[in-house]
């Protein structure tokens, strides 16, 4: 705005005859009004009737007259409650900015910038974030200069989030409850989804927006207010307790791929320990998850998985073939002694140490506590035999 206000001082004050300043700005008001609109126009202010205050959204005719267009040209109802008339855009963005953000959200703009968005995003305690752009590219964000912003982060986060614990673990232990019948499950299950697909929207507009509304859902997805955090409903009881099930679950599966089965085959198993009555209570998730059967005894040699208060025992008669199975574990203990001395000598290796990365000498160094955990227990196992 005030480059318009220079270009107007200029041609004032410039002499008859000289060039005058030529105007480039683009769209309304840029141009004159559409015929049909001055019409409109001049009989409002030409008929009887009082012109008066007009709705805060607008008047409801012009508004009817909207949702129809809507649907004459792109074949969508809109409510005409759902729509607001403003007097230009600068006050439709704050409606626009009020509906799609809370207070302290972090907005990426692309500079250069219309300056009043600035303005209006600060006035309404949202944070600008800008992303300088530029002839290279066309004065368009790129996808390396938002990934500057580290946007990259926080979709890790949601993915992580949504795979490793909402669908790896929570709705796989939800599946005994849910063939129960139990409704607070399945409440349950919908909010945490519903929350999900708010939180992914903004990185993925279409496909949640098609998941949200087959949930059942008529209001759009971006109208809704961001998800928040509620401390209160964090239980340190549960958590701890759901631990213990998916460590129970996770030596189950352990087990089964050092005994040869696939995931699919059942296994009897035994818990021992402290924390064995939390995944006794909880049985059926164990059991579904892992596909196994708790029971109370085992007969024969074992096979056990040890994990912090909990140990787990399987049956190896009836299970293996005992001396073929004996015949891959001293193999494997071999394979081990191999792993770990060859890590062990990469580690020994000065110039190895003074070339190599930081990354990768943890990374030995992981390899040799892991290796070397797997023989402990390997041994320990054999001397059975």
């Amino acid at each position: 705005m005030d480059v318009i206000a220079a270009a107007n001082a200029r041609q004032a004050s410039l002499p008859p005859g000289a060039p005058r300043v030529i105007r480039m700005e683009v769209g309304q008001p840029g141009t004159g009004a559409p015929a049909g609109a001055v019409a409109a126009a001049a009989a409002a202010m030409q008929g009887a009737d009082p012109l008066g205050y007009t709705e805060a959204l607008g008047r409801p005719s012009l508004r009817r007259r909207i949702a129809r267009h809507y649907q004459d040209w792109y074949g969508h109802s809109v409510s005409p409650d759902r729509i607001a008339v403003t007097m230009g855009a600068s006050g439709a963005f704050p409606l626009a900015f009020l509906a799609a953000f809370n207070p302290g959200d972090r907005v990426a703009m692309a500079s250069p910038f219309y300056p009043p968005y600035v303005n209006i995003l600060t006035a309404l305690g949202l944070q600008p974030v800008i992303v300088e752009a530029g002839v290279a590219t066309r004065y368009q964000p790129t996808v390396a200069l938002l990934d500057a912003l580290d946007i990259g982060a926080a979709i890790r986060v949601l993915y992580s989030f949504t795979w490793d614990e909402f669908c790896d673990w929570y709705i796989e232990a939800a599946k005994p409850a849910l063939q129960e019948g139990r409704l607070g499950t399945l409440v349950t299950v919908k909010a945490v989804l519903e929350h999900i697909l708010k939180l992914l929207h903004p990185v993925m507009p279409f496909v949640t927006s098609e998941l949200y509304q087959s949930l059942g859902h008529r209001r759009q997805l971006a109208v809704h207010t961001w998800p928040e955090g509620d401390n209160t409903l964090h239980d340190d009881e549960a958590t701890r307790a759901f631990e213990t099930l998916r460590d129970a679950v996770s030596a189950a599966r352990s087990l089964k791929n050092e005994l040869g089965l696939s995931p699919q085959e059942r296994l009897n198993i035994v818990l021992e320990g402290e924390r064995a009555g939390v995944v006794l209570e909880n049985r059926a998730v164990v059991e579904s998850i892992a596909r196994v059967n708790l029971v109370p005894a085992l007969e024969g040699r074992t096979l056990s998985a040890v994990e912090a208060g909990l140990s787990v025992l399987a049956p190896l008669e009836g299970t293996v073939d005992i001396a073929d199975w004996l015949g891959k574990q001293k193999k494997r203990l071999t394979e081990l002694d191999k792993q770990i001395s060859q890590a062990q000598g990469k580690l020994g290796n000065a110039g190895f140490v003074a070339r190599a990365p930081a990354e990768v000498i943890e990374e030995e160094q992981r390899r040799v506590q892991d290796f070397s955990a797997q023989k402990v227990r390997l041994e320990a196992v054999l001397v059975q035999f």
